[in-house]
């Protein structure tokens, strides 16, 4: 998206031809398309490098650009197939390895001869292509965002936004079987498909409609879920979640007036957001609160000026805007400091862009910077400027970090959620995760405090970016730049690779039942146990009936699994969604994917350096093997901690397999106590 004044720069610029298609919307006659060159050898990085937060190491964005983060400094990467116009897409996973990316969407080929939009894998082959009439628009500022699918292994969104110019380099019939364009949609996809290449599970989910030009993802309080923030029609903000269960409206903001259809932009630590909206008929930029626990949008506060864009410090302390300046015409970049009295008193003026040239898009980097590329019509350039020291009152600016040659230019970065970027001190120091473990065939970790040319101190005196750690102990690092000083601290600890069987306590009083495929799980108390406790964990949903003398006795039970909507046909009895019964309905807990505290460490002997056990929630337990991988499901010792957690106590006694429970074969809690992990029947 450029706003429509900025489209008529653009387009005369270009062209020297503007042609007014309404009053908000500007058609731009295109004569030259841009074809993609040869591979883009993307580096694929072992668990044992450490950076920071790694999901957004490697970028791909505007005519075939690659950048990777991943030594702590930008390095141009040739032969991306990306083509865009403004957004795009691009996700590692969590320990750095390159997964995929996306144009996030385009226009049919035929009608355009622009790109009609694509997803590619790693290896920069097309992964999936939209051609033109599925996912958002190639003009659309943020045209797509990734994250992690909630409560699933390996699995990941891409979500898609249209352009407000949804109906250029369409068909006739597809503007009439799309009227108001294809809005806000997803995409899912799969890692472990195709020998780790990916795949596309579910393909153009339509949401909403009309939608156009943002889209931004928070993560929520949780951890784990997110929320999705879009233009919805030109109503407000529209809110909505995407949880274990999927994806679904929680709200509309509508308080601070219509929508601009501009970017909506967040910041790292998910408590405020930035966007446009037409007030009296002018666009007004707004700073709104935000709740990421509730999804709740409050507090609109304007700014004096009209930002084309923001992005806001890794401490979420300042705001960086782009905005047209009407005293000199030209686009300046500010600084507003949001913890001011008065954040539109005094801002801080750092740049005027000349004459011809057209910026609308900032955007946060692994390494803690921000960058923005300018377009440079004249001489058919795209200068990539980055501001330093953004968590400061003093940022500096270094223009022409990259030059790249660009007949038609292009204007935005890769959309990212923010809270990858979070980070609290004057310079950004980042060594990985908060632990780290010696496993397998890693017995040593290269910490890298990024930063290139500054001073560094670490704990074992060593003076250098990088260290080689091959013992367990805690390792931190003191950094000092021309931002001022950073500080990280990583333990390293030997990878317990035996993890022991559970305990049983035949004096203890709770019970654990846990499978893949649920199905009926029929349990008898007829152990007179004060004060018992019964934890379940399926993946599948589960039907569970508690008979027998001591009923009465149970003071909790508590459900923690996936409780997968599909129904359980497999099992010869469809059952849709996990129920309880036999006991009072008030001590009863379905609780779909809670968070698990066991971290399970990346396992060298399996694919893409996959944990055994899935960390981003407690969603099925198979067997009490923790030495493998577990084929999605957690590990037992995962799931156990969540439930004695809970509970409290000790543990008496616990079923573990992976087929159905079967209503012919009932459990006696006298036969499951002392039982740890022995084998038990059922129906496939």
């Amino acid at each position: 998206m450029i706003t429509p004044m900025n489209k008529i720069i653009h387009t005369f610029l270009l062209t020297g031809q503007v042609k007014r298609a309404s009053i908000n919307r500007w058609i731009i006659p295109f004569d030259k398309i841009c074809f993609l060159i040869p591979f883009c050898f993307i580096l694929l990085f072992s668990v044992s490098s450490s950076v920071g937060q790694k999901q957004a190491n490697v970028w791909h964005f505007g005519d075939g650009r690659c950048l990777d983060f991943s030594s702590g400094s930008p390095v141009n990467l040739p032969g991306s197939q990306i083509s865009t116009f403004e957004g795009s897409a691009s996700y590692c996973d969590r320990f750095g390895n390159f997964l995929f990316y996306t144009n996030g969407g385009g226009r049919e080929p035929a009608f355009s001869f622009q790109d009609g939009g694509k997803i590619w894998n790693r290896n920069n082959a097309v992964m999936y292509d939209m051609q033109g009439i599925e996912g958002g628009g190639f003009s659309s500022a943020q045209s797509s965002v990734i994250f992690e699918a909630p409560g699933q292994d390996s699995v990941y969104y891409v979500f898609t936004m249209d352009e407000i110019e949804w109906d250029v380099g369409a068909s006739p019939a597809i503007i009439a079987s799309q009227p108001g364009g294809r809005g806000l949609s997803y995409f899912t996809i799969d890692m472990r498909m195709n020998g780790g290449l990916g795949g596309v599970v579910l393909a153009n989910q339509q949401v909403y409609t009309p939608s156009y030009e943002g889209l931004c993802a928070i993560r929520h309080a949780n951890g784990r879920d997110y929320w999705i923030l879009i233009n919805q029609d030109s109503s407000g903000i529209g809110i909505y979640s995407v949880t274990p269960t999927g994806v679904a409206l929680a709200g509309v903001y509508t308080a601070a007036g219509q929508n601009a259809f501009t970017p909506i932009k967040a910041s790292p630590d998910g408590n405020r957001v930035v966007t446009n909206f037409v007030v009296n008929g002018l666009q007004a930029s707004t700073l709104l609160s935000f709740n990421n626990a509730t999804g709740q949008l409050s507090n609109p506060i304007p700014f004096t000026d009209e930002l084309q864009s923001g992005e806001f410090s890794p401490n979420s302390r300042y705001l960086y805007g782009l905005s047209f300046d009407p005293a000199s015409t030209q686009i300046v970049l500010k600084q507003y400091d949001l913890q001011a009295a008065n954040f539109n008193a005094s801002p801080l003026l750092m740049y005027t862009l000349p004459a011809g040239q057209l910026s609308i898009t900032l955007q946060l980097t692994p390494n803690g910077r921000i960058l923005f590329p300018v377009s440079d019509f004249g001489a058919s350039s795209v200068y990539l400027h980055q501001i330093s020291c953004p968590n400061t009152s003093t940022p500096g600016l270094l223009l022409n970090l990259f030059t790249y040659s660009s007949q038609d230019g292009f204007y935005s970065l890769p959309n990212y959620p923010a809270w990858l970027f979070e980070d609290y001190d004057p310079l950004y120091v980042q060594l990985g995760p908060d632990t780290l473990e010696l496993c397998g065939s890693t017995q040593s970790y290269v910490l890298n405090a990024q930063n290139p040319s500054a001073t560094y101190l670490w704990s074992t005196g060593a003076t250098t970016q990088t260290i080689t750690v091959t013992t367990a102990g805690t390792y931190t690092v003191t950094v000092t730049g021309p931002c001022g000083t950073g500080s990280d601290e990583v333990v390293v600890v030997n990878c317990n690779t035996t993890v022991p069987l559970p305990n049983c306590d035949t004096s203890g009083n709770w019970y654990f039942f846990g499978n893949y495929d649920g199905g009926k799980l029929n349990i008898v108390v007829d152990e007179n146990v004060p004060n018992m406790k019964i934890g379940i964990c399926t993946y599948e949903p589960v039907e569970v009936t508690f008979s027998g003398p001591f009923v009465g006795n149970i003071t909790d039970v508590y459900y923690a699994g996936f409780n997968s909507s599909v129904g359980n046909n497999h099992c010869g009895f469809p059952i849709f969604t996990s129920s309880i019964n036999g006991v009072n309905p008030a001590l009863v807990t379905i609780d779909v994917a809670p968070p698990v505290n066991i971290i399970s460490p990346p396992n060298p002997n399996n694919i893409l350096n996959q944990p055994n056990g899935f960390n981003f929630g407690v969603i099925c337990v198979a067997s009490c093997d923790t030495s493998t991988w577990q084929g999605g499901c957690n590990t037992i010792d995962q799931v156990l901690d969540v439930f004695q957690t809970r509970f409290g106590g000790s543990l008496r006694g616990l079923k573990v397999q992976y087929c159905c429970w079967s209503d012919s074969l009932p459990y006696r809690l006298s036969s499951v106590t002392g039982s740890c992990c022995s084998s038990t029947s059922g129906i496939a």
